[in-house]
């Protein structure tokens, strides 16, 4: 089992994630007292990520987000022939 201090984990979280993903068990001390653990997730099966998820939302040590994300998609502009980037642009600002 390594330790690591959190001023250490943000300068080299790949290495200590590689750790994890290795079978190690990494506990992040702050001010020499444990505070964290960055553990191995085993050997769930690709597609059991929303039911780790929720088990350890369950548990408490993650939060998972009220809503999913949603990005607002521009309505395409129909471009004719002869229309180049300066007519659009100009266009669209009326």
């Amino acid at each position: 089992m390594a330790t690591v201090t959190t001023r250490a984990l943000k300068d080299k979280l790949s290495a200590y994630l590689d750790l994890a993903a290795a079978g190690e068990r990494v506990i992040v001390l702050r001010a020499g007292t444990p505070v964290a653990a960055i553990v191995p997730l085993g050997d769930a099966a690709p597609g059991d990520e929303p039911a780790i998820l929720a088990d350890l939302s369950r548990r408490g040590w993650i939060q998972l987000p009220e809503r999913r994300r949603t990005t607002a998609r521009a309505t395409p502009v129909p471009v004719g022939p002869g229309a180049g980037a300066a007519v659009l642009v100009s266009e669209g600002r009326g």
